[in-house]
């Protein structure tokens, strides 16, 4: 009964530490346990690790990552070797180990100074009135948890416009420029949905390429139009602290050796009643006028929170609990704030999963 509670409340996500119950038994994983054993891990370190790595890193590639990972894992050495994998490179000194095996000293030694660390204010859904907020202390901003972004899809959405580019290659281009802190970047994306529940059919340029040029460049991303695609939607976003401005988008589909020019409305911007829609939290977006020209710009706000309560993990401090599928973990809730560390690795791919905890800290 004591082991099961235990595990409950791990999945509660408000779990205490679990010490090793004893040997591991020889045994193979059932088809969900290495699932579920990956989500437990995920949550926590997404939400609470405070390393700058973590804080910039692609959450949606890494959990597709840890997905493909647990569901392979044929046994609980597997599965700790392949989160290992997965998490090294945004969160180093997280530790996963085997139930039983000896436990592993802490990877992040004391220290004096400040310290980076993670408050969380409730679940927040973004938006302007969010009542609910998240700090990074000892860096100075607050995560984005609804990423600004804007987007055209009139013109091209549920009419003979996009029928007719079915099955074809489209390309959409856009004059951009950002200027960057930190982990701060910005993307041309383009996305196709489709089917009668408009479902997703491709989403190229969300998270990469990156861009950081301080002067106006050409970008252009493409993608194939699904064969019962309904919507092609396109926009610029812009992630963690900085400023993007974009103008000039077009939308061209393959056509011969060449491309064509797809109607779209208000891709230079010029149309006093503009047909973008802005989404975000923690930026201003919006069309505005700069050198004679009107451009998009979407510009980071949040700089300078302050602490949201007095209540901070002290240095070295550590969440562990038991995983599931015979696992540990031990997930560093503080680190040392200097020196910055580096920006998260280049993402390969992006598929909206994850779990936002409601808790301030873990218990």
């Amino acid at each position: 009964m004591r082991g099961w509670f235990a595990w409950l409340t791990v999945g509660l996500g408000c779990a205490r530490p679990v010490a090793p119950s004893g040997p591991t038994v020889e045994r193979a994983l059932g088809p969900t346990e290495g699932i579920a054993a990956f989500a437990r891990l995920y949550a926590t370190v997404r939400w609470f690790h405070p390393a700058d790595s973590a804080a910039g890193a692609s959450w949606d590639s890494v959990a597709v990552d840890g997905v493909a990972v647990a569901r392979s894992a044929r046994t609980p050495e597997e599965l700790r070797d392949g989160l290992r994998g997965v998490l090294s490179p945004v969160a180093p000194s997280v530790q996963v180990w085997v139930e039983g095996d000896p436990v592993p000293p802490p990877t992040v030694p004391a220290w004096d100074g400040p310290s980076l660390a993670w408050q969380h204010l409730g679940w927040s859904f973004g938006g302007d009135q969010a009542i609910y907020a998240s700090a990074r202390l000892g860096r100075g901003h607050l995560r984005v948890t609804s990423q600004s972004e804007v987007t055209a899809t009139n013109g091209l959405g549920g009419d003979d416009a996009v029928v007719s580019l079915r099955g074809r290659e489209v390309r959409v281009s856009a004059r951009l420029r950002v200027e960057s802190e930190g982990t701060g970047a910005g993307h041309l994306w383009v996305r196709v949905d489709g089917g009668p529940d408009d479902a997703v059919r491709s989403k190229v340029g969300w998270d990469t390429p990156a861009l950081r040029d301080a002067a106006w460049g050409n970008h252009s991303v493409t993608t194939r139009v699904a064969d019962d695609a309904t919507w092609l939607v396109f926009g610029a976003r812009m992630t963690g602290e900085g400023t993007l401005w974009a103008d000039d988008f077009k939308v061209e589909v393959r056509d011969g050796g060449g491309w064509r020019a797809v109607p779209i409305r208000d891709g230079d911007l010029q149309d006093p009643v503009t047909w973008w829609n802005f989404d975000g939290w923690g930026y201003e977006a919006a069309v505005v006028e700069e050198q004679g020209d009107r451009v998009l710009r979407l510009a980071h706000t949040n700089t300078r929170p302050p602490a949201l309560f007095a209540s901070v993990p002290a240095p070295g401090e550590a969440y562990e609990a038991s995983l599931g599928a015979g696992l540990v973990a031990r997930v560093p809730l503080s680190l040392p704030a200097d020196p910055p560390g580096p920006p998260a690795p280049p993402t390969r791919r992006s598929t909206p999963i994850g779990t936002t905890p409601t808790c301030a800290s873990p218990p």
